[in-house]
């Protein structure tokens, strides 16, 4: 589901192709709502339109936890923070 959004935009993975010139990562809140989908399908666009080679971590991505920053669950944040910056 966390990559489902990329599958007709030909954006590979970086277990796919490792030499990309950055590393975009939309998060996983794209796969839950459907505007924030359409904004992840824009930067892709653009990326590919102005020739920046990127990918993402499609299926590897983890949680941000940007979601349970938006319904103001902090402890949560700093606890998942912690997990992606290990």
């Amino acid at each position: 589901m966390r990559s489902e959004w990329a599958k007709d935009l030909g954006v590979k993975t970086l277990a796919e192709d490792p030499e990309v010139d950055i590393l975009y990562y939309p998060g996983c809140f794209k796969g839950f709502d459907d505007r924030n989908k359409k904004v992840a399908v824009a930067v892709v666009k653009i990326l590919q339109k102005v020739g920046v080679k990127f990918g993402t971590l499609g299926s590897e991505e983890g949680c941000c936890g940007d979601p349970a920053r938006r319904m103001g669950m902090n402890i949560s944040i700093r606890f998942w923070q912690r997990l992606i910056l290990r």
